[in-house]
């Protein structure tokens, strides 16, 4: 069930992105069949994200290794993920911009501001009627789903 209203969780945000990029592994050649825990320490080899967790620790920049699966991710950590995913795997060139101007701004982690400034720009990301993006909110299904429409939408 979609449950638009539910947090999405790491796990689910990097299954997202496999299904809508076509993420994958294809031209990379293993000694040993790889496992999710070889890459996320947290992760369960027979959980049905562990596939995603394979393909998205080879194409999704950036993942800690103490990545938690079902860990609830932030506006800011999905927007983070999504930008750096897209860049990587469709090779965007890199603009030089004027920040956007964000209420909240402070807020930010410093890791993930040029993420969401990119994002802004792209049109990926839509602050509030205040122009606050809540970073350390939880983001929704239905937000992750509206952001890699938008981002798909982007690229097409």
């Amino acid at each position: 069930m979609f449950k638009p209203n539910d947090a999405i969780t790491a796990a689910q945000s990097i299954q997202l992105f496999v299904n809508a990029f076509d993420l994958n592994i294809d031209n990379i050649r293993f000694i040993k069949a790889p496992q999710a825990t070889d890459y996320f320490a947290k992760a369960n080899n027979d959980g049905w994200y562990a596939n995603a967790l394979i393909i998205g620790s080879f194409n999704v920049p950036d993942l800690p290794s103490n990545l938690d699966p079902n860990q609830k991710w932030t506006k800011e950590e999905f927007t983070h993920y999504l930008v750096t995913t897209l860049e990587n795997k469709y090779n965007l060139p890199k603009v030089k911009m004027i920040p956007i101007d964000v209420a909240d701004e402070n807020q930010i982690t410093v890791l993930y501001s040029g993420a969401i400034q990119r994002a802004l720009l792209y049109g990926f990301v839509i602050l509030d009627t205040d122009n606050r993006f809540n970073p350390k909110e939880e983001i929704s299904r239905a937000e992750a789903a509206a952001q890699v429409y938008l981002a798909l939408e982007y690229i097409q």
